[in-house]
């Protein structure tokens, strides 16, 4: 993985810098401010992508186990454990047969050509 420079950090060295040089001069330029409020938008958008990686990795480190565990034991306390199991299963054999059918439809054509 290689070292990459904050790109935030180097945003806001230019936003700095802008504001000061804009601050030694007395005019506004249209062009400068320009870029400022884009800069500004560009922080922003880096500090929520932060943000979003931070809670995605929290949710990647997390241990779901435990609650996996527990609401399995409270659907078999209320008997729909069995039902669901039941359900999901006649699901992936509906899959299942789908695409077998799906595959030797592929085969026949391919044998027809």
């Amino acid at each position: 993985m290689a070292v990459v420079s904050d790109k935030r950090m180097t945003y806001i060295k230019r936003l700095e810098e802008l504001q000061r040089s804009l601050e030694d001069s007395d005019m506004e330029t249209s062009d400068m401010s320009t870029e400022i409020n884009e800069l500004q938008l560009i922080i922003k958008e880096e500090d929520e992508k932060i943000h979003k990686f931070k809670v995605e990795n929290i949710r990647r480190k997390h241990n779901y186990l435990p609650f996996i565990i527990e609401l399995l034991k409270i659907l078999a306390k209320e008997g729909q454990l069995v039902q669901l199991y039941e359900k999901a299963k006649l699901k992936s054999e509906d899959k299942a047969k789908k695409d077998t059918k799906r595959k030797e439809k592929q085969l026949k054509e391919r044998t027809a050509k």
